[in-house]
């Protein structure tokens, strides 16, 4: 057998043998642009938006530690996560004893909106903030610990269930 001459077009990139990518190079680079435009939108899509909530700030951080160890066996964020205590999200600025869970006479009487500061003394002192209350938590000494639940509260919206 004699040796074949080279061959002058080069070897294809496609797994197509009669393709040769350079012949298509306008198509590609349109292609490109194309690919890149709906991988942009759909990773604008899947990290932004009204649906995506906004990264923690440290102390909300720390405060959705605590809120995970201290309150929610009782409590949830979402609307209907939990039967035995209210949903928290979105409480600051919610009247006390207005999201629908059975509250006790005394949280429902009390008048409380609840702001950062009216909830950080409440869990300082439930007893005291509103007397004859249900709830089965006697209070959360620490401030700073106090800060960062609140912060983490605060952080939360209400949820449809």
């Amino acid at each position: 057998l004699a040796p074949q001459p080279p061959s002058r077009r080069p070897l294809p990139i496609s797994p197509c043998a009669n393709y040769d990518i350079r012949e298509h190079s306008g198509q590609n680079r349109a292609m490109r642009r194309r690919l890149l435009t709906i991988a942009m939108l759909a990773a604008a899509g899947s990290c932004g938006g009204e649906h995506s909530p906004a990264p923690l700030s440290p102390a909300a951080q720390r405060g959705e530690a605590l809120f995970r160890a201290h309150c929610a066996a009782c409590h949830s964020i979402e609307d209907g996560g939990n039967i035995s205590a209210p949903a928290l999200g979105g409480i600051v600025g919610r009247p006390a004893g207005s999201s629908g869970f059975a509250y006790s006479a005394a949280m429902r009487n009390s008048g409380i909106i609840w702001t950062r500061e009216k909830l950080d003394r409440y869990l300082a002192a439930p007893r005291e903030v509103v007397p004859d209350n249900e709830m089965a938590f006697f209070g959360m000494a620490d401030p700073a610990m106090r800060s960062d639940l609140v912060e983490y509260l605060a952080s939360t919206r209400a949820t449809e269930p």
